[in-house]
């Protein structure tokens, strides 16, 4: 993967978030094209672009509603939305924050995440999934972290 130039990448910000880019934050290219930009009206925005695959929409759906929901998840700013020839998406970007590090207490952690991200995403009804998404099949029993509050 390719990165996407910087005047591409600009002009993409400026018509979907209503300003170019002032300043890339950081940009890491592997089986996407990650790039984390200062808008010049100052908002702090993350672009992902990457080959288009219907399962972006959804993506995009549920995150929103994961972020509406108070999920600590960054906000969902633009939909899937070709950059030349790749699906891209921007969100928020959230500052801060430490990587995890490798210690008894991760495994526990890391399923209290992901329980709360179920919890959260339950109800969640796609248009494309007839009778519900796979996380309303599942239900609250797919977790035992899901009973912890």
């Amino acid at each position: 993967m390719l990165p996407v130039s910087r005047e591409r990448l600009s002009d993409w910000c400026r018509r979907n978030l209503g300003a170019p880019v002032n300043e890339v934050l950081f940009e890491h290219v592997h089986l996407s094209v990650v790039t984390g930009a200062r808008l010049t009206d100052g908002n702090l925005v993350v672009v992902k672009a990457r080959p288009f695959a219907e399962r972006l929409h959804g993506c995009f759906e549920v995150q929103k509603i994961l972020h509406e929901r108070g999920f600590p998840c960054p906000e969902p700013l633009v939909p899937p939305t070709p950059l030349d020839s790749l699906a891209a998406t921007a969100e928020r970007l959230v500052p801060g924050g430490t990587l995890l590090a490798a210690r008894a207490a991760a495994p526990v952690l890391f399923a209290d995440a992901l329980a709360r991200l179920i919890a959260g995403a339950l109800g969640f009804r796609s248009a494309d999934a007839g009778s519900g998404s796979s996380v309303e099949r599942l239900g609250p029993r797919c977790s035992p972290y899901l009973a912890v509050g």
